[in-house]
């Protein structure tokens, strides 16, 4: 593996995981000064905006253990690379799952909005979190139970990973993407014979090129950047033994950080009302038109793009909100009059302008907008005191077949809000996890008293550098040339000593005898 490919990598994963952070934590912000906007349709989003953030820390901590071994100390870092790049792989099966989630939640929301709202929002939304918990920590189990000896110099986490392990991982993980692109497309499908229904007005035309401008983009960047890169790596290394990421660096980790950056800022607002030159009445038709639109397009195909409740700054946006979700939560009967005005979608009345009495003035219209508001407010509040009820019984049928456990569980999950609790919990939970699986596998990989000396000289052995190496190596010769300077003296000696003793024989045999 090349050493300048890896920190080319390494560095523009650093780089994306900077703009992830940065722009999610914006769209965070903005989302939740506005959080009683949105309902359970914004859950989702808050999810996937909150496992982006928390996804890019992961790559972050995992590209310093890699930079700490590139450049810094290497003592004890074997287990920092393995351990950050084991959270940093086993979050990308939770990435896969949620999209799989948020793509089946617009396709409910779009098919069957009633039930949506009531029944599939709130299991899809649990359903969801209970996946990604579940299959985070497989992967995470089965790359601590498949660790294999470390090398020389481990700098990667497939340098500790079983290859063939992690890369049938990988074709799992792809599989999740492609169900996902299937139910997106279907979503699609839905979603063009839903607005197919309605008056072919050029507003929903223009919008709907939007909107399938968006979903297709970010199907788009799903397929090339993730699915069709990792299919090409699993597939060379299964069939043709060849291990890609060894040869050209770990591009298979930077293009899922490289798919979250671009998801964070590839968003398209749509476009603002018209400007000038019509009276307010008609400007306040129109906007609150093109808001009504905007908003089920934000609920439907636009549901992780912040950008959109951008666009709900407008005073009059509180309004037109509830009357919105009036009309698309109460029956299937809004289509089937395609060409019906504007006025009838709130309320069959006619305007004074209908009845010949020329345009009504902008402050009464705003005034009787007002009116239908605060009767509207008063059903939504006996409406969600009785879903309350009605949730409060069920969990209690449930927790007397499912355990007590259960129960606190998602008594915990109801103190929350609606809008942070998935993602609260998510993080809680992989925290937890993480801590208290490392604790046990650092508790059973102690070593024994009498093998502690051996463990110890076996990885010094087999940690060495190659400055470190270099350097041995130069000892060594010079203590071997000194060596064997020593034996040629020590041989030059004994030569000397055994030539002496033979002169003082001699000597002593020719010397006279004194009888």
């Amino acid at each position: 593996m090349s050493e300048a490919a890896t920190l080319y990598i390494i560095y523009t994963e650093v780089g994306l995981c900077l703009v992830t952070i940065f722009f999610n934590t914006l769209s965070f912000a903005s989302f939740a000064k506005r959080r009683n906007l949105g309902g359970r349709h914004m859950t989702m989003l808050t999810v996937k905006v909150a496992f982006d953030v928390l996804f890019a820390l992961a790559a972050l901590g995992y590209c310093g253990a890699i930079l700490r071994a590139l450049y810094g100390s290497h003592e004890g870092i074997d287990e920092t690379i393995f351990w950050t790049g084991n959270v940093f792989h086993s979050l990308e099966i939770s990435m896969a799952v949620l999209n799989f989630f948020i793509g089946l939640d617009r396709y409910l929301a779009v098919n069957e909005p009633l039930r949506y709202v009531t029944t599939y929002g709130p299991r899809v939304q649990r359903a969801s979190i209970l996946k990604m918990m579940v299959l985070y920590f497989v992967f995470f189990i089965f790359y601590a139970a498949t660790e294999q000896p470390r090398g020389t110099f481990p700098h990667m986490f497939s340098q500790f990973a079983n290859a063939y392990v992690t890369y049938y991982l990988y074709c799992v993980i792809c599989a999740i993407f492609v169900a996902n692109i299937a139910i997106s497309v279907l979503f699609l499908v839905s979603f063009w014979k839903f607005l197919k229904k309605r008056s072919p007005d050029a507003g929903y035309t223009k919008n709907l090129h939007a909107a399938n401008k968006i979903v297709i983009c970010n199907l788009l960047i799903e397929l090339i950047v993730l699915v069709i890169p990792t299919v090409f790596t699993s597939s060379a290394l299964i069939f043709f033994k060849i291990n890609l990421p060894d040869r050209f660096g770990p591009y298979t980790q930077a293009l899922y950080v490289a798919y979250t950056a671009i998801s964070s800022i590839a968003k398209r607002p749509l476009p603002p009302p018209p400007p000038t030159g019509r009276s307010s009445s008609y400007l306040c038709v129109n906007t609150m038109f093109m808001f009504v639109l905007d908003e089920e397009n934000m609920k439907n195909c636009v549901i992780d793009s912040m950008t959109s409740m951008w666009r709900l700054a407008y005073s009059s946006r509180w309004t037109v909100w509830n009357e919105q979700r009036r009309i698309f939560s109460t029956s299937a009967c809004v289509d089937c009059n395609p060409k019906r005005d504007f006025a009838s979608w709130y309320g069959e009345r006619t305007t004074q302008q209908q009845l010949g009495n020329g345009p009504k003035n902008f402050n009464d219209f705003l005034a009787d907008l007002k009116v239908k508001y605060l009767q509207y407010v008063k059903t939504i509040k006996s409406s969600q005191s009785s879903v309350k009820i009605q949730n409060t019984v069920s969990s209690s049928s449930d927790s007397q077949q499912e355990g007590a456990l259960w129960t606190m569980f998602w008594r915990c999950y109801d103190t929350f809000e609606e809008k942070t609790s998935f993602a609260t919990l998510y993080v809680i939970y992989v925290a937890a996890i993480t801590a208290i699986t490392l604790t046990i596998v650092n508790f059973a990989s102690l070593p024994k008293e009498c093998d502690v000396s051996v463990a110890k000289s076996q990885e010094s052995e087999h940690y060495l550098s190659w400055d470190k190496s270099k350097e041995l190596r130069e000892e060594l010769k010079t203590k071997q040339k000194e060596l064997y300077k020593l034996l040629r003296t020590k041989d030059s000696l004994d030569t000397r000593v055994e030539q002496l003793q033979k002169e003082i024989q001699l000597l002593k045999q020719q010397k006279p005898s004194m009888f």
